[in-house]
């Protein structure tokens, strides 16, 4: 049995959003993006199959065209999420020695979870990449990207930051299927639960583009955040997109790319009800300077009534509040060998939209 949104939500959708509605991107862009997006598949928990951690970090020169990859579960399986054993093998990509004799220094170092097993209910991966400017330069250019999820805490982090020309793509999901029990309940009780989400971390592009997407899945509901900054080369504005449904009631408190918070109350009917979560973060880097650091940034937290108790098709889902020290020190030594990146605040004007800087980023010189 798969869990997938119900046809007619039990509230109307919230929808916050300071870009007009985005259009189709063309397929000058496809091509510009290709094997960014493929990692964003939803996947949905199910009863028999249902809990699994997805990581990956990739980082990209255009010229020459090369990828560092470091990757565990971070595409979907053929049962449609990250726990059937032996459907996609994990990845350690090291680009470097393809381009031996080029004349381009190429410097990769890659990390994370890479062992064959299936079941685990933490990942993380890490690459990062320096090249030259061009064949021959001593001029370097670093980039580094960096993720983690982990279904103890509930917590999903990633962290990209590039320079000139580079691009890095980071993404971390989990799935969990979780069984309530209602004490004292019929098969007509309904019974409420608060479902909490919050992102918090930093966007930075002084030249570039840097965006965080977190996207989660609670059976039937949903909530959708998207923050972008936009560089010198955008327009040096930001934008913002939150969205949900399918909560009996829903709330946003603060929805600034520092700190975007949500609140849903759902509902569970009967004396035990099965719930599927997909918990999803994205974050991208490229065209220039930018950043975006969420190392501890999505995390996931129920409050329940006191007749109402669950357990985890994992056995450990939400039983450590903070990551592990081991964990912890990976994040703080992380971005060590990437130069800094010049920060500072911009005031913004109107918004633009994504489309138009996927439509700037079809241009080969803006293309990261």
């Amino acid at each position: 049995m798969s869990f997938a949104p119900a046809s007619a939500p039990k509230s109307a959708p919230t929808s916050v959003s300071t870009h007009p509605r985005r259009r189709r991107a063309p397929l000058a862009l496809a091509l510009c993006t290709a094997g960014l997006l493929a990692v964003t598949t939803s996947a949905w928990a199910d009863q028999t199959n249902g809990y699994g951690v997805g990581t990956s970090a990739r980082v990209n020169d255009p010229y020459p065209f090369i990828w560092a990859t470091s990757a565990y579960r971070s595409q979907g399986d053929s049962s449609g999420n990250y726990t059937q054993v032996a459907d996609v093998a994990p990845v350690l990509s090291d680009p470097c020695p393809g381009i031996a004799g080029s004349g381009f220094t190429c410097l990769a170092s890659l990390g994370g979870t890479s062992g064959p097993g299936y079941n685990l209910t933490a990942s993380t991966s890490q690459a990062a990449l320096t090249t030259s400017f061009v064949a021959g330069s001593s001029d370097l250019l670093s980039s580094s990207a960096m993720s983690r999820a982990d279904l103890a805490s509930g917590q999903l982090g990633v962290e990209v930051a590039t320079g000139y020309r580079h691009g890095a793509l980071a993404f971390a999901g989990f799935n969990e299927t979780l069984t309530f029990q209602v004490a004292g309940a019929s098969a007509s009780t309904v019974s409420h639960i608060t479902v909490g989400l919050t992102l918090a971390g930093a966007l930075d592009a002084p030249i570039g583009l840097a965006t965080i997407q977190s996207s989660l899945r609670f059976g039937n509901a949903f909530a959708q955040i998207d923050h972008a900054d936009y560089g010198q080369l955008f327009g040096d504005t930001q934008s913002t997109s939150v969205d949900d449904g399918g909560w009996v009631s829903a709330a946003w408190g603060s929805t600034t790319s520092g700190l975007t918070q949500f609140t849903g109350i759902y509902a569970l009917t009967g004396a035990n009800a099965v719930v599927g979560i997909t918990n999803r973060l994205i974050g991208f880097a490229g065209n220039h300077q930018a950043s975006a650091l969420y190392g501890n940034a999505a995390t996931l937290q129920l409050t329940l009534p006191q007749d109402v108790t669950y357990t985890s098709a994992s056995g450990v889902f939400l039983t450590s509040a903070v990551p592990e020290p081991a964990t912890s020190a990976l994040w703080a030594l992380g971005l060590g060998g990437v130069a800094l990146l010049a920060r500072r605040r911009r005031v913004g004007g109107g918004a633009r939209s994504l489309q138009w800087a996927h439509d700037r980023c079809a241009a080969p010189a803006h293309c990261p």
